[in-house]
């Protein structure tokens, strides 16, 4: 029985949505919210995120995503949660990691 749960898991996660995407940024504010929109659509749900500067976390990814988008940069973002299909997110992921680019 443990065998059969452990191969349910592992297919699910197989065929998971991927959630990352890079490239070069844009960032938009709409509603408290920080948009970000990657250049490159490596994800099914789109190449948009979101996130609130809310934290000390979310303010560090702002000013890094701010960096990367002055010097034309490219990152890697992923994101999670279910693709928010909605206004003004239009297909985006909520933003939890990302990294600047070489």
């Amino acid at each position: 029985m443990k065998k059969i749960i452990f191969l349910l898991f592992l297919s699910s996660n197989t065929f998971a949505a991927s959630k990352d995407a890079s490239g070069t940024v844009q960032l938009f504010a709409n509603h408290g919210e920080i948009i970000l929109q990657v250049s490159d659509n490596n994800s099914n749900c789109g190449n948009r995120y979101f996130f609130k500067p809310d934290t000390d976390y979310n303010r560090a990814l702002l000013t890094m995503l701010l960096a990367a988008q002055m010097s034309n940069k490219k990152v890697w973002v992923n994101g999670s949660g279910n693709c928010i299909e909605d206004y003004p997110k239009n297909r985006a992921y909520k933003l939890e990691n990302m990294t600047i680019l070489k």
